[in-house]
């Protein structure tokens, strides 16, 4: 499964995991959130309007039964000059909070590295496993027939060829073990990528 280079398969990992993708938005929403902290210092101004069109017009005195239209425009104006300190506090409270998300997204990012390495490490490991394994089989498959030989020629026991056998399956054991841990280590692989 490792085929790529591990700069890219951290790459993949990164570009993959739902957990990210969530700290990035808490970063971001943090950062919106000191700005809007931030920019409640600032005066606000605000523009109204109205238009309506009655009958009868309560804005128009003295009431007729008769279709009245009416408008009125406003602006005001907010400026809190003093909060003590609430906006300050909040915008405080915002940066803190995205340094968290971001330490957060920093310490995640290392945890996928490492993760990755070592599934790439254990599946390096498993096919070593699993080609050594290949070898004792074939050792054992090669005293197995020699066992037989000597059996049939009388050298030796019955004991001699069951224990021959015994060894023979248990080689066959180990290298299924091996093969079994390769693919766990391949799923491993592939949950820490994403995928």
């Amino acid at each position: 499964l490792p085929t790529e280079p591990m700069s890219g398969l951290v790459a993949e990992a990164l570009a993959m995991r739902d957990e990210r993708r969530a700290l990035e938005y808490r970063i971001a929403s943090a950062a919106e959130q000191q700005t809007a902290a931030e920019r409640a210092r600032w005066p606000v101004v605000a523009v109204t309007g109205g238009f309506d069109y009655a009958r009868p017009n309560a804005r128009i005195f003295p009431r007729a039964e008769q279709w009245d239209d009416s408008w009125d425009v406003g602006i005001a104006a907010t400026w809190s000059l003093w909060d003590g300190g609430r906006a300050r506090a909040n915008a405080d409270l915002a940066a803190s909070t995205a340094v968290v998300a971001e330490q957060r997204l920093a310490e995640f990012d290392s945890m996928v590295t490492l993760e990755i390495r070592q599934r790439t490490l254990e599946i390096d490991s498993g096919r070593a496993a699993v080609a050594a394994s290949d070898d004792t089989v074939r050792a054992a498959t090669e005293a197995r027939r020699v066992v037989s030989e000597r059996y049939a020629a009388g050298v030796i026991t019955q004991s001699e060829v069951l224990d021959a056998d015994l060894a023979l399956l248990q080689a066959e054991l180990d290298r299924t073990r091996a093969m079994a841990g390769v693919r766990l280590a391949e799923a491993q692989l592939a949950r820490a990528l994403g995928r």
